[in-house]
């Protein structure tokens, strides 16, 4: 998951906000990690995805045991303007 996604442009996407809840999801065996989520992802170096970009995930339940990656920013936005959070 992405709040900001940009697959060859610098900096071209900014100020997305993402929300997700889950309830009763189970995921293990997913190789190699079970959950990511990103404030902002570049597929294509150099540059950034954009900035002021915002992901929540949050866990419910059985959900709660979901181990995951975290990021504010692939690659990293020095501003810190990113950001990730997981509420469990």
């Amino acid at each position: 998951m992405a709040a900001g996604l940009s697959t060859t442009s610098a900096n071209a996407t900014s100020g997305n906000i993402v929300n997700v809840e889950l309830w009763g999801s189970k995921t293990t065996g997913n190789d190699p990690i079970d959950f990511e989520a990103y404030g902002a992802w570049k597929a294509a170096l150099p540059g950034i995805a954009g900035t002021n970009n915002r992901a929540t995930v949050t866990l419910h339940g059985v959900s709660k045991q979901i181990d995951g990656t975290v990021m504010s920013s692939f690659p990293a936005d020095v501003g810190g303007t990113n950001s990730v959070t997981v509420i469990r």
